[in-house]
């Protein structure tokens, strides 16, 4: 059975917020580095990274506005999109190695 558009809304949000979290917490963390100690692949790493989470956030930030927009003028109990392909990438993923 396909997913309500509200459903789906809530599922863009809890990955929007758990993403914003892990930002929050890099951006702390990456705070604290004595940057002038590390390495230039590392910081490049760190700085791609960053542009990466910050695009996964706006792309994140514009699905939940399609979403709301959608289920505005559609209801709520419509139907979301007939296949519903989350592609993410684990949060493993974006800590420089």
């Amino acid at each position: 059975m396909p997913l309500s558009l509200d459903q789906h809304l809530a599922t863009a949000e809890r990955d929007y917020a758990a993403l914003a979290r892990f930002a929050d917490r890099r951006e702390r963390f990456l705070d604290a580095l004595d940057w002038s100690a590390l390495d230039e692949q590392f910081v490049r790493e760190a700085s791609m990274t960053d542009d990466l989470i910050n695009d996964d956030l706006a792309s994140l930030w514009l699905y939940i506005d399609h979403l709301g927009r959608w289920s505005a003028d559609a209801g709520p109990n419509a139907t979301g999109p007939a296949q519903f392909l989350r592609i993410s990438r684990p949060l493993r993923d974006y800590t420089p190695h």
